[in-house]
């Protein structure tokens, strides 16, 4: 009988995940490197065909300052967001054509995860986006929680948070902090939380400072990996653009209908 019960009340912990999915916020990263003897024109006309689907919000494009990894890794990341796993799937059916030729022509040796959006204990930033404060500079922390070792770790891990939500919020170049999960597709790196600014010595005061370095440093007895990403955007007067899509919200930053 017991045996039978937690098998039962694992199938009911996995049909809660698959549901949560169902109807969370869905982002698609892409890491990849740039091809040197691509067709500039051919490769934006297949992102520009990503953006007339009613399933896609928006793409934003990065270049990786700080990678996180031992070996050599993808040096550009790009951000595709949904509304749910269903409008993901949607646009990856109705754009087979576009994504394969994407991505064996132009941005070659990538990589594509998906991940859960779920709400974040940061405080929101008294910072609107707008032309003027675009952000675009990540810090993006991943990890994976030790089995039987969450709740110890969630609540000390709050805490710390507590205190950095406070220097967040007065801090005016900080822009957003996301969170995202992806425990039912991957065993590593199934947590990842951003932290987006609008220039590198502000991310760098507040998360290289005491209070956030401290926090992790007191965590990481409960973790079995962890990495530290910074992204950066581009240059020039489309860096650091939402490219909004045809299923975009109004409140999805600033951007502009043609890449």
């Amino acid at each position: 009988f017991f045996s039978t019960s937690n098998m039962m009340l694992a199938r009911l912990l996995l049909l809660c995940l698959v549901w949560s999915f169902a109807q969370s916020e869905v982002l698609l990263h892409v890491s990849f490197d740039i091809n040197q003897d691509m067709d500039s024109e051919s490769s934006l006309a297949n992102l520009n065909a990503y953006l007339t689907s009613t399933n896609l919000k928006w793409l934003r494009y990065y270049h990786v300052l700080i990678s996180g990894a031992p070996s050599s890794v993808p040096m550009r990341v790009a951000h595709l967001m949904f509304n749910n796993i269903s409008s993901w799937a949607q646009f990856e059916q109705d754009n087979l054509h576009h994504t394969h030729v994407l991505m064996d022509n132009f941005w070659i040796k990538g990589r594509r995860n998906l991940w859960k959006r779920s709400p974040s204990p940061i405080a929101k930033s008294q910072t609107e986006r707008s032309d003027d404060n675009r952000g675009g500079y990540v810090y993006v922390l991943q990890y994976s929680v030790q089995q039987g070792r969450e709740v110890a770790f969630n609540a000390r891990f709050s805490k710390a948070k507590e205190r950095i939500s406070e220097l967040l919020v007065n801090e005016p170049n900080y822009i957003e902090a996301r969170s995202f999960k992806s425990g039912q597709i991957q065993s590593q790196y199934n947590n990842m939380e951003t932290y987006e600014f609008n220039d590198l010595p502000s991310l760098t005061r507040i998360m290289y400072g005491d209070s956030f370095t401290n926090a992790v440093d007191d965590v990481k007895q409960f973790l079995t990996d962890f990495s530290v990403v910074i992204l950066t955007p581009g240059s020039g007067d489309t860096a650091a653009l939402f490219w909004r899509a045809a299923g975009a919200d109004k409140d999805d930053g600033p951007g502009g209908e043609d890449l």
